[in-house]
């Protein structure tokens, strides 16, 4: 901080910076949401974009409500994503690493509030105190809220499976008694091959017995 409480360029910068990310972000995760509540979604997105953009508008006012805003929906989006997932490692990367690392950029000194003084060290572990109760809340909630949930796999990990072979194409893959699905009537070919290797074999034969000598 330089003169009167006010943030140096550096960190000005970096304020600015961090709020358009922020906006951008929001943004782009409220139009989605908006977007997937209308296929009968998750009301997630779209509330995690508002509070996200919020935060940047306030992170760019120099206001320290924005960081709380920020942590607010960092501490739901853990509830969210022990939630949907459990405490599966994997599943839950990509739903936390994204915002963690956010979140500890709003950690710098940048963005504490502008026109306020230094924030002491007993407030700075009050705050962070208090986000970790808030995290330890969502955490317990989260796993309370899928200990209730019936037993579904992950859609991450779902993609492209198949548990059984559909019956309509189980039987058109039989086919009609007569039917030749496959090259010679046989999946390898090797009717038709054996077939065609047999003809080949008989007329050489043919043209060797004509060579011989009173052929007729």
């Amino acid at each position: 901080m330089s003169g009167a409480g006010k943030p140096g360029f550096g960190a000005l910068l970096l304020r600015r910076v961090m709020a358009v990310v922020l906006l951008l972000i929001g943004a782009f995760l409220a139009v989605g949401g908006i977007y997937l509540l209308t296929l009968g979604g998750s009301l997630y997105y779209l509330v995690t974009g508002l509070a996200v953009a919020a935060s940047g508008v306030l992170i760019w006012c120099g206001d320290r409500r924005g960081r709380w805003m920020f942590g607010a929906m960092l501490a739901g989006t853990l509830a969210w994503s022990i939630w949907e997932v459990g405490f599966t490692g994997w599943s839950l990367v990509p739903r936390l690493v994204g915002p963690v690392v956010l979140g500890l950029v709003l950690l710098l000194p940048a963005f504490r509030g502008v026109g306020q003084a230094e924030e002491g060290v007993a407030r700075r572990g009050r705050g962070l105190a208090t986000f970790a109760v808030a995290a330890i809340v969502a955490i317990v909630a989260g796993a309370g809220l899928h200990a209730l949930r019936p037993d579904r796999v992950d859609p991450l990990f779902q993609t492209g499976t198949q548990s059984a072979v559909p019956d309509r194409l189980a039987a058109t893959s039989l086919g009609a008694p007569g039917d030749w699905l496959h090259y010679g009537n046989d999946q390898g070919g090797r009717a038709r091959r054996s077939q065609w290797t047999c003809s080949r074999s008989c007329r050489s034969s043919a043209r060797r017995a004509m060579r011989r000598p009173g052929a007729c």
